[in-house]
This record gives structure tokens, C-alpha cells and sequence, in this order.
């Protein structure tokens, strides 16, 4: 009989537990709720811990009830996903929602992008529009640049090209980060690979590849919302020497 890598992880076989892990698992026993989503967190994407689903989703079910945001925001991220439970959008927007609602950003963000697609909610660009200026007033370059389209195209909102030109050119200018759904850990990878170089297993190996990915991935998407706002000037240049 064989067991997948990912079938071993989850019986806790090849386990891995940091000891930041440990101390996060004695305070979730007391019911602390940021201990229980940091587990979480780790559990799903194996830093400091090996990747186990099952104990990420339990641990951010448990956080997540006691009205804590990011866990709810977290949470929507696995049923959207199918990431320890199975699909299910409605749970998506349940928990999504709770966590918007409480003024958490990256859920306010992806809120809107469900009222954009109509995913989990009838598609309706007024809710989307309301949700991406919530997030964007807190900084997130991704809804600005959203909130530049939507004026841009007339999307949920009259079409207005100088407020589609400051959300564009807000999104250029703020730092988009790595911000992936679980989110940005601001790990010092150098510094951990001198210190556990000769415990490292294949699996966390590639989580750390996937973490410079997410780092270049960042560096793309802030490319990308220059290259848009530097060709739309272009066309409001353009459509001035017209008139």
C-alpha cells in the first residue's frame, strides 16, 4: 500500500512543527483566536509546519466563530477554493461578508470581486464598485485599480475619465506587495535557510520557491498597473490633440 505525500501529511506522517507552531497550539487550546488563525495559516501553507488541511480548516473554523476577520477572510478563501473542504460559494460569501462587514480589506476586495463576476451573488457592479472603494480607501492598490476601470468603462458608476485617471494612478503608486490570499508572512529567507538548510524536506524546499514566486508576482502586477495608467494617459493625450 502507498500514500501520497499530501494522504501521508494528512494521517501526521512527515510531520513538521516549528517551535513558533508549538506555542501557537498551547494558546489555540485557551481558545486564543489570532493563535488559531496563525495555525491555520501555517498548516495550509507549510511554513513552520507541515501542510495538513484538515487541521488548517479546523483551527480556522474555530477562530473564525469568535467573529476574528482575517480567520473569516481565510476561510472564505478555502471554500472558494475547494482548499480542506469542498467547494462551496455560498460559505464563500457567508464568511467573506462577515469578515468585509468587520472593515477587513482583503475581504471587502474579494467581496467585490464576487459582485463583479457574479460568483456566489448576482453579478451587480453598484455592490462591486461599493465594496472596491471600501478596500481601496484602506490602501489596496488592487481595488484602485478596479475602481479605474469600472469609472473608466461607466461600470456600476457614470463614466468619469479623471476619476479613472487618480484610481489608476493610486494603484500605481501604492506597493502591491505579495499579497496572495493567505497572505504576506515577511519571511527572511536567507536568514531561515542558514538556520534549517539541513532539516529541509523536499515539501518546504518548494514552498520557499513559491514564496520568491509570490515575490515576483508582486513586482509583475504593480509592472502591469504602471503600464496601464502610463496608456491611458497616452489616450487622454490622444483624445485632447483630437479636440
Amino acid at each position: 500500500l502507498r500514500l501520497t505525500q499530501e494522504e501521508g501529511r494528512n494521517m501526521g506522517l512527515f510531520s513538521f512543527e516549528s517551535k513558533q507552531v508549538k506555542e501557537w497550539k498551547k494558546l489555540a487550546k485557551s481558545g486564543d483566536m489570532e493563535a488559531q488563525y496563525h495555525l491555520a495559516r501555517a498548516y495550509a501553507n507549510g511554513k513552520g509546519a507541515s501542510i495538513n488541511m484538515k487541521r488548517a480548516v479546523d483551527y480556522c473554523v474555530q477562530s473564525a466563530e469568535q467573529e476574528y476577520a482575517p480567520a473569516q477572510a481565510l476561510l472564505a478563501h478555502f471554500y472558494g477554493y475547494g482548499k480542506g473542504v469542498d467547494k462551496n460559494y455560498e460559505e464563500m460569501i457567508h464568511w467573506g461578508e462577515k469578515a468585509a462587514l468587520q472593515g477587513y480589506a482583503q475581504a471587502q476586495y474579494n467581496v467585490g470581486r464576487c459582485y463583479e463576476q457574479g460568483k456566489g451573488k448576482e453579478k451587480d457592479f453598484e455592490k462591486a464598485v461599493h465594496w472596491y472603494m471600501l478596500a481601496a480607501q484602506q490602501g489596496r492598490p488592487d481595488a484602485a485599480y478596479k475602481l479605474g476601470q469600472f469609472y473608466e468603462h461607466g461600470l456600476g458608476v457614470e463614466e468619469d475619465i479623471e476619476k479613472a485617471e487618480e484610481w489608476y494612478k493610486k494603484a500605481a503608486e501604492e506597493d502591491t506587495g505579495d499579497d496572495a490570499e493567505i497572505g504576506n508572512t515577511n519571511i527572511d529567507i536567507e536568514e531561515k535557510m542558514k538556520k534549517d538548510l539541513e532539516t529541509l524536506t523536499s515539501a518546504q524546499i518548494e514552498k520557499m520557491q513559491d514564496c520568491f514566486c509570490n515575490k515576483m508576482f508582486g513586482l509583475i502586477r504593480q509592472l502591469r498597473f504602471y503600464i496601464r495608467f502610463l496608456s491611458f494617459l497616452d489616450m487622454i493625450q490622444k483624445k485632447k490633440k483630437i479636440l
